[in-house]
């Protein structure tokens, strides 16, 4: 059901759509099995909404890459989305997707034993971005 999303979308010719479930499929099947053709897959949403000029499609897909990274502990890879999906959301005033990957980057380091590092990520949330009751939640989660 959702390749046909992306086979519809390629059909018509709709890139948002496209680059949306790109990014749909490919983070539901990195999640299950951390394949490279399903990185591929979000990577090529991202690609395509960088192209394209989709901030809000390429922040997700910064997201979703580095969320993914480090669920597989691939902490190398989460690192790399982190800092180029920090510069983008920030250039941007993406301040929800900034504060996520933040808050994902400050898990990643805690895993690596990069404590100050950790730090340094909790400290920026609570000082320069206004936090969703959500992101407060989990930057208190991964703080405690």
């Amino acid at each position: 059901m959702r390749l046909r999303a992306i086979a519809l979308a390629k059909s018509l010719g709709d890139i948002e759509t496209l680059v949306h479930a790109l990014n749909n499929v490919g983070t539901a099947k990195v999640v299950a099995s951390a394949d490279e053709s399903a990185w591929a897959m979000v990577e090529r949403s991202l690609v395509l909404a960088l192209a394209h000029g989709f901030e809000a499609h390429a922040a997700r897909a910064f997201n979703n890459l580095q969320t993914t990274a480090v669920l597989h502990r691939h902490y190398r890879r989460a690192l790399e989305y982190a800092e180029r999906g920090i510069a983008f959301c920030e250039e941007r005033d993406l301040d929800v997707y900034t504060a996520r990957l933040h808050i994902r980057r400050a898990y990643a380091y805690i895993e690596l034993g990069r404590w100050d590092e950790a730090e340094r990520d909790l400290q920026r949330l609570t000082q320069v971005l206004a936090l969703s009751p959500m992101e407060r939640a989990t930057s208190g989660f991964v703080h405690a």
